[in-house]
């Protein structure tokens, strides 16, 4: 199979000889589905990979328990990618030549920031994967609870041709960048490039790109732009190729800003930067506690006092949603009744008031 893409308007020729297609959703016969061949990727560069190693050896530690692979690769080691002068979109081109290197051997890719932690080892990322009726899924990101921004740091993607030509027309929207706006670089164009891929009507897109091309519009203007993106794809979060979970319902929460988010069933966490996850674990995570299956799950799990039950967390995703409801990009609070096994798509009277609030 010949597979022509452009990275950066550099024309790339990728010839495969032969591509296993995974199976998407076969049954065995006790019932259970049967397991991907996953792996687990963070890209980043050497500075960051020895500022956050101890998040990293979670992550690691996690991997090598479930039979996942992991790897932490420097985006410049892709020739293509190493041309690229904005990092972000030097890691889309790294995991797009690192799927395609790795075609035989993986099914679905993780790709993680550099800040994220694994807070509860028991979960597994098969949980999220596409199952009948939604094999076509080929890509999955998740909304940020406090804007309904699409999140571009961390992804599921399937190791397929169509995953390639996605990441390589995402990568390419780096030449598109309106350098005098609020861009937010990869995140962003993300959701324009996501427009492309959904194949919206030009008119639409033109009206947000226009939004978001505003000279010095600041963090105000760009949420407007996440409002015409949203106003723009409705209520639909599950596509023919594509999969957009809903606020809250993502893998890794951000912590950052809010600690108290997490609960007792959430497996990642993203935004922890500081040095050590000693003040997160009970005990830092190293080879000699990978190892020993006791001691692993003991420390794998989050402090307690940072952990909500269910319960809590319901009560405080309600006063969250409410708050997050007054954002222009979020226009109602739409999760804190179903959380958390909310439906995938809005529909009927939540869909029409989610409609009218942002589509003023």
């Amino acid at each position: 199979m010949l597979i022509v893409v452009g990275i950066v308007s550099l024309p790339i020729i990728i010839y495969i000889t032969s591509i296993r297609m995974p199976l998407l959703s076969l049954r065995i016969s006790n019932g259970q589905t049967q397991r991907f061949r996953v792996g687990i990727l963070i890209v980043s560069d050497t500075k960051y990979q020895q500022l956050y190693r101890d998040q990293s050896k979670t992550v690691e530690c996690y991997a090598y328990r479930h039979n996942y692979s992991f790897i932490l690769l420097d985006p410049k080691e892709y020739f293509p990618c190493s041309r690229i002068d904005n990092f972000f979109f030097q890691k889309h081109c790294a995991v797009l030549y690192y799927l395609i290197s790795h075609v035989s051997k993986i099914d679905w890719l993780l790709v993680l920031d550099g800040d994220v932690v694994v807070v509860n080892s028991s979960n597994l990322i098969e949980r999220y994967l596409p199952q009948a009726p939604h094999s076509s899924i080929n890509v999955i990101h998740y909304e940020r609870f406090e804007t309904g921004e699409i999140m571009a740091g961390n992804y599921l993607i399937k190791n397929t041709p169509w995953s390639y030509l996605y990441l390589a027309k995402w990568v390419e929207w780096y030449t598109r960048l309106p350098l005098e706006a609020f861009h937010n670089n990869d995140n962003g164009v993300l959701h324009m490039h996501l427009l492309d891929m959904l194949q919206v009507d030009e008119a639409a897109k033109t009206k947000c790109y226009d939004i978001y091309k505003i000279k010095d519009g600041g963090y105000r203007t760009y949420e407007k732009f996440i409002q015409c993106i949203k106003c723009t794809i409705g209520g639909r979060r599950d596509f023919r190729y594509i999969r957009l979970l809903r606020r809250a319902h993502g893998f890794p929460p951000r912590i950052r800003d809010h600690l108290y988010l997490l609960s007792s069933n959430d497996f990642m966490a993203h935004g922890f930067k500081e040095k050590s996850n000693g003040t997160v674990y009970h005990s830092l995570i190293d080879d000699q506690t990978c190892n020993n299956s006791n001691h692993y799950q003991e420390s794998l799990l989050l402090s307690t006092q940072l952990a909500y039950n269910v319960t809590e967390r319901s009560e405080l995703i309600k006063r969250l949603d409410a708050k997050a409801a007054r954002r222009s990009s979020v226009g109602i609070a739409d999760i804190s009744d179903c959380w958390p096994n909310c439906p995938p798509n809005l529909t009927e009277e939540k869909l029409k008031h989610y409609l009218n609030a942002l589509c003023k």
